[in-house]
């Protein structure tokens, strides 16, 4: 028994001293509540047939029957957005502001799949400057992570857009899931001095404990 109550007690200050878990400061970034947590200059429907118009559902078939048949990235049987490309460059498909730490470096992750075979690509965009290179979605037929680094310098605020670069008619068809945003620096807290005492205070109590048996 005193055996495991110090085994107990061991564990629980180095779980003290564990890796920090970054929180995704995303709303609703795997689409699970449905339409909302985001904006777009993009048009609602619950089924399409035009440019410029999405949704967020389990299947773009369902959506647009000349769509392709596909799950979501999470489950497979859950909330994606999808998306019938805008002919205009720089419409934005899904906008977020959240709130940052100056000086601070942040990474941004999502997956994407292309929803129909032809061309069309995005591009992110904080603050109003693109971060790093566009990202394909022509016949990316499984679901592939896009990421990008960025630091907010004097900026409190990050206003992140997804712009669609692609200008065709057919083929410019994509979805997006599991969009994240986090901070950068996930290192390990450290373990407070007074934690770290009480390991050899426990001990010591527990035999001293024992000896009186």
């Amino acid at each position: 028994m005193i055996k495991r109550v110090l085994v107990i007690a061991v564990a629980s200050v180095l779980a003290l001293g564990g890796p920090a878990l970054a929180a995704n400061l995303i709303v609703n970034g795997d689409f699970e509540a449905g339409n909302t947590g985001f904006s777009s200059d993009y048009l609602f429907t619950t089924s399409n047939r035009n440019p410029a118009q999405y949704t967020v559902g389990t299947n773009p078939r369902a959506w647009n029957s000349n769509l392709r048949s596909f799950g979501d990235n999470t489950t497979g049987s859950t909330n994606m957005m999808i998306v019938n490309g805008s002919q205009s460059v720089g419409d934005v498909v899904w906008r977020q502001s959240v709130a940052v730490n100056p000086a601070t470096s942040y990474d941004f992750s999502m997956f994407v799949r292309s929803a129909f075979s032809g061309s069309g690509d995005s591009q992110l965009r904080i603050n109003g400057q693109t971060v790093g290179d566009p990202f394909l979605e022509d016949d990316v037929t499984d679901w592939l992570e896009i990421k990008r680094s960025w630091e907010s310098g004097l900026s409190s605020i990050a206003l992140i857009e997804i712009i669609n670069l692609g200008t065709a008619f057919g083929g410019n068809d994509f979805a997006f899931d599991d969009i994240s945003f986090l901070e950068g620096d996930t290192s390990a807290v450290p373990v407070p001095a007074a934690a770290l005492l009480f390991v050899p205070l426990a001990a010591g109590v527990l035999l001293r404990s024992r000896k009186k048996l």
